[in-house]
């Protein structure tokens, strides 16, 4: 019994890959995504309770509902929305005023040689 709710403990990775190989349910989780999260979190709770509560019926049953539901919790919004306009985000960098510092005094500098070796005869 103690082999199989090992075993269990894998069920959220299933979760996790199944979603992210079927894009039907990529983009149901998107649009569900507060609910989601909410039922992920309480199977954290179930788990963790099922965990504390093993040799009661009610606490077995608790981890084998909420483990699998942790799969849940890993998924994120994904935050690179442009805003709809179609303009790309300024970039952090401000690659003119770079070059213009690179190509000013400093930039022209060289730095000195190595010292020459010897030649063998």
């Amino acid at each position: 019994m103690g082999l199989l709710g090992w075993l269990w403990l894998v069920s959220p990775f299933l979760v996790i890959a199944l979603i992210a190989h079927d894009r039907p349910m990529q983009s149901w989780v998107a649009s569900h995504y507060d609910s989601c999260r909410l039922i992920g979190w309480a199977g954290v709770v179930m788990m963790f309770l099922g965990v504390a509560l093993a040799p009661d019926v009610l606490g077995i049953l608790m981890f084998i509902v909420g483990t699998p539901l942790v799969g849940l919790v890993v998924w994120l919004r994904d935050d690179h929305d442009d805003g709809g306009d179609g303009e790309p985000d300024e970039p952090p960098i401000d690659w003119d005023d770079l070059e213009r510092s690179l190509s000013g005094p400093a930039g022209r500098r060289r730095l000195p040689r190595p010292p020459r070796s010897p030649s063998r005869v």
